[in-house]
């Protein structure tokens, strides 16, 4: 089966990830067409997800989705083609740089920045215009 995404309308994500999802932020925003979700899907299930905040600047984040890092030129290619200019969001003491050095190392970077929660915990962010490489 090749991979590909799919795009799930709130019913599909909550058939998906269950009715007690039904009140989470993600769910509300997606209900309200602030949000976008995909799936990639196999016949094992769900294999990957990928949400994209259309409200927040197209945010993607790294700690609610794995498609990035499970399926890098799939996911880059979809935000590319649908949205262009995308931010993506984590915590790289966590997470590390390597995915965000290597977006940044190939893509116009338009902001980066870092919001400190506390002192073990902070949300680093960049955004980047992916129509453009460097």
């Amino acid at each position: 089966m090749e991979k590909e995404f799919k795009q799930l309308d709130y019913n599909g994500y909550l058939e998906w990830n269950g009715k007690k999802q039904q009140y989470t932020p993600a769910a509300l925003k997606i209900k309200n067409s602030l949000c976008d979700y995909y799936i990639i899907e196999t016949e094992d299930g769900i294999y990957a997800d990928l949400l994209v905040f259309k409200d927040e600047n197209n945010l993607v984040n790294l700690h609610i989705c794995n498609a990035l890092k499970l399926e890098y030129d799939l996911t880059i290619n979809l935000l590319k083609d649908k949205y262009g200019v995308v931010t993506f969001k984590q915590d790289n003491n966590v997470y590390g740089e390597e995915l965000f050095n290597k977006i940044k190392d190939t893509y116009s970077l338009i902001d980066e920045h870092e919001e400190k929660i506390n002192d073990k915990f902070s949300l680093n962010s960049i955004t980047v215009d992916l129509t453009k490489t460097k």
